[in-house]
């Protein structure tokens, strides 16, 4: 065969193969709740977010938010991408949490492909009490957030029962349909409810470490001394 229908006939099979890597994700989490662990309302801003560089402290992903706009695509902080926004739903008995799908994910496009084998893109669930809806929304300083994501698939998340498509955290390397649930015991599931309190504070700026005080006060009262 000609060297140039061969490299067409496999820049062909990959292209092919790249348009089929798309996920479809079933997520569900909840009881989602506020910063004094009560149960968010209908309709509160919720966020699935990918990390291909892993999740590091509360501290530096309120940093990281900061003046974010919530909206689908946009990459910010380290490595993070939202992947949608949605609003709390009811997932029973007035309990809401996050509860969607998310269909065709385009793996490639999202940066969100790794090798065969090895784990996938790191996922997470993020929630703002005091914000609703799915709108264009500016994060500002001092909004509280919720996170949270686990290595682990929870059995009791899932009535004892894990189905085989069931996932943690980490988005897969294969193409197809996935589920995805961390649900406390309020839900009956096996999660503490603590876990899922908006324990987060988006802030502009880094609180200074106590031995950066202590030398800030140093500094000044050494200049004080001399001009004395």
């Amino acid at each position: 065969m000609n060297l140039k229908y061969t490299y067409l006939l496999l820049a062909g099979l990959f292209v092919t193969h790249t348009a089929q890597a798309t996920v479809t994700l079933q997520v569900t989490a909840g009881n989602l709740r506020n910063s004094s662990g009560n149960i968010v309302p209908n309709n509160t801003t919720m966020v699935l977010v990918s990390d291909t560089n892993g999740f590091s402290s509360l501290a530096t992903l309120g940093l990281e938010l900061s003046g974010l706009n919530l909206t689908a695509g946009t990459t910010f902080g380290d490595g993070l991408r939202i992947l949608q926004v949605t609003g709390a739903s009811d997932l029973g008995s007035g309990d809401f949490g996050y509860s969607a799908t998310l269909s065709g994910l385009d793996l490639a496009a999202n940066g969100l492909t790794g090798a065969s084998g090895t784990a996938g893109t790191d996922l997470a669930v993020l929630w703002f009490p005091g914000l609703t809806g799915t709108g264009s929304q500016t994060l500002a300083n001092g909004q509280s957030f919720g996170f949270y994501r686990s290595d682990t698939i929870d059995s009791l998340s899932w009535g004892g029962t894990v189905p085989s498509d069931a996932i943690s955290f980490n988005m897969p390397t294969d193409p197809g349909s996935y589920q995805l649930a961390a649900v406390d015991i309020g839900l009956a599931g096996g999660i503490a409810t603590s876990s899922f309190n908006a324990t987060g504070v988006v802030s502009g700026v880094p609180e200074p470490s106590r031995s950066m005080l202590v030398l800030i006060g140093a500094t000044c009262l050494l200049g004080r001394r001399k001009r004395i």
